[in-house]
């Protein structure tokens, strides 16, 4: 049979248009398909990179504040070495049996500044910590430097939290 002969059968043309709908209905939810998962894969990269970009923004505000938070722990350990001190000439003074001896603060108020320095502590550990994860390797020699002061607080420390800081916020405009 030729291609006239099956053009001329009445089956034929509705064979062909049942066939030429299928592959154009195969052919229109593959290519829909496709669209919508390059449109996924697209929105699954955005919210990735929205969730670094507000965790950076986040770790930036903790280092800014922690800088901030120097001076205090500066003054909480000068707080806690003065009342120690102030322990060792009252021990001292008792033991001479002199009057108006000085007594140091109560215990709470002692532990409550202790307490405060290990808080500031664990948060300058952690943000360090979350900042190596969420940055790019690039930052890393600042970080080590900073996370090698073991008295973060030291005011000639603050050029190194200067320095993370800009590092840090260079890589949070160019996300």
């Amino acid at each position: 049979m030729t291609i006239l002969q099956l053009l001329e059968k009445k089956w034929f043309a509705s064979l062909a248009v049942a066939l030429l709908a299928f592959f154009g209905a195969l052919g229109g939810s593959t290519v829909t398909g496709m669209f919508q998962l390059n449109q996924l894969e697209i929105q699954i990269k955005y919210e990735k990179n929205k969730t670094i970009l507000e965790q950076r923004v986040k770790l930036l505000e903790k280092l800014s504040r922690l800088a901030n938070a120097a001076g205090q722990m500066r003054t909480y350990n000068d707080y806690l070495v003065l009342q120690a001190n102030i322990q060792q000439a009252y021990v001292i003074c008792q033991q001479s049996r002199e009057v108006g001896c000085i007594k140091p603060d109560d215990v709470k108020s002692i532990v409550e500044a202790n307490f405060k320095r290990v808080e500031l502590n664990s948060e300058y550990s952690s943000t360090l910590q979350l900042i190596k994860v969420y940055f790019s390797p690039s930052i890393r020699p600042i970080l080590s430097d900073l996370a090698s002061r073991k008295d973060w607080w030291a005011p000639d420390v603050e050029a190194k939290f200067r320095a993370l800081v800009d590092v840090a916020s260079n890589e949070i405009e160019a996300l």
